[in-house]
């Protein structure tokens, strides 16, 4: 795994990823909520949306992103449970020692 020096970039880049990835994933979905209900309840705009709103692209973007985030997740998680396990053996090993 990752070193002491290296952890806290890590956990930057991938938090910071996380971010981003997750506005990606709050405007793509409320375009498709937006699309969704307007394609069936606006008459005056129903012979344009499906005509000229492709959504095989917004559909590859969420899944990708949704991709990023839990990949992101998966590796930040063995971070954090190698540094609270860290600590929680030096907390024991100090407690011995008093």
């Amino acid at each position: 795994m990752a070193t002491p020096k290296l952890r806290t970039p890590t956990l930057a880049f991938a938090a910071l990823s996380i971010g981003l990835n997750l506005a990606i994933i709050g405007c793509a979905a409320h375009t498709l909520h937006f699309f969704n209900a307007e394609q069936s309840s606006n008459v005056w705009l129903l012979p344009l949306w499906p005509n000229h709103f492709d959504t095989r692209e917004l559909h590859a973007l969420l899944g990708t992103a949704i991709a990023i985030v839990v990949l992101n997740a998966v590796l930040i998680l063995p971070l954090f449970v190698r540094a609270v396990s860290r600590r929680s053996h030096r907390k024991c090993r100090m407690r011995e020692q008093y």
